[in-house]
């Protein structure tokens, strides 16, 4: 590879660090709201990391792509949402200008964009794992931030801009989707430590995870979102077996009942602590208010989603297009 190639590939490669960097932290200051302005920002950051990577391969004349079970899953995905899309009762809002971001189909193209150029430059497992420290000590970073607003309420974001009004203001989205965050951050924080290659991590590497793990869980149980507390439980059962296939390949790590290895015992905690909390519902700080999220209720949902299948079958099948349940919450809802 000479060494136009390489810069060529190392551009992309920083583009990506940097995404991984902001993601946690980064929104863009005034009115064109938060949600518009990150998905403005990160397009930016992915199309220059393409167009490094198109050069590299125009230059050294040979294009790697990675092949896996995943990709398969995620091209159907997009699929079914562009045939959504081009049926959809109001096109442009499912492409473009839905108010969810995460919803649209212009979302989910950045989302495969991303993964497809991540597995053509991030080609080491040290190029990856880099790039998930970075993330999660970005993250990290965002939980203390939250931290400090929720338990005192002082705003870190009011610093950047006017609008960082009250305690649940944060970078991600809802206070919600906030928890939900922190808990998939959570597990791949963990699935870090659970790596045989933690151990020949440096000191600094180690105690930031610990760090990014403590300040996830806090925010956690200040938030105590129900849903979140599903989310790890879920996740965590499934490490758990994986943790048991790898002790017993290594039976040098299993006396008796016991596990040798004490970085398997935070995971189990984990999940006696979200199942206590998926069951009892009492807030682990009394004083802290939060304003509690308004959404439907499963039973509207539900009536919404077959009032809108039994319009025919395009409906039935992809349903009213990519970000327009507003829209169908409007004409379908009980008054």
């Amino acid at each position: 590879m000479n060494k136009l190639t390489q810069r060529f590939e190392h551009i992309a490669r920083i583009m990506l660090y940097v995404c991984a960097a902001l993601l946690p932290l980064w929104f863009v200051p005034g009115p064109i709201g938060i949600e518009f302005g990150r998905e403005v920002t990160f397009s930016i950051l992915v199309a220059i990391a393409i167009i490094a990577y198109l050069l590299k391969v125009l230059v050294s004349g040979e294009i790697r792509v990675e092949k896996s079970l995943i990709w398969y899953a995620a091209l159907l995905l997009f699929l079914v949402s562009a045939v959504s899309t081009f049926f959809s009762k109001a096109p442009l809002l499912s492409l473009f200008f839905g108010d969810s971001s995460a919803e649209k189909l212009s979302t989910l193209v950045l989302g495969l964009a991303l993964m497809g150029i991540a597995g053509s430059v991030l080609r080491t497992y040290k190029e990856a794992g880099a790039a998930l420290l970075i993330f999660l000590f970005s993250a990290g970073m965002s939980a203390v931030a939250m931290g400090v607003q929720l338990l005192f309420g002082v705003s870190l974001f009011s610093w950047m801009t006017s609008s960082a009004v009250g305690i649940d203001f944060n970078s991600v989205g809802t206070i919600n989707g906030l928890a939900l965050f922190y808990s998939a951050s959570m597990i791949m924080a963990l699935s870090l430590m659970l790596s045989p290659l933690f151990k020949e991590w440096q000191r600094w590497v180690q105690y930031g995870i610990y760090a990014s793990l403590g300040f996830f869980f806090i925010d956690l149980l200040l938030i105590n979102f129900r849903t979140a507390w599903i989310a790890l439980f879920g996740v965590g059962i499934f490490l758990l077996g994986f943790m048991f296939v790898r002790t017993r390949a290594m039976r040098s790590e299993v006396q008796g009942f016991f596990i040798k290895d004490w970085r398997y015992w935070p995971l189990i905690g984990l999940l006696v602590v979200s199942a206590i909390f998926m069951v009892v519902r009492t807030p682990v700080f009394g004083g802290l208010e939060v304003l509690p999220e308004v959404s439907p209720a499963f039973s509207t949902t539900w009536h919404i989603a077959r009032s809108v299948w039994a319009e025919g079958t395009v409906s039935f099948l992809f349903g009213s297009g990519p970000s327009t349940f507003q829209l169908e919450w409007a004409r379908f809802r009980d008054p």
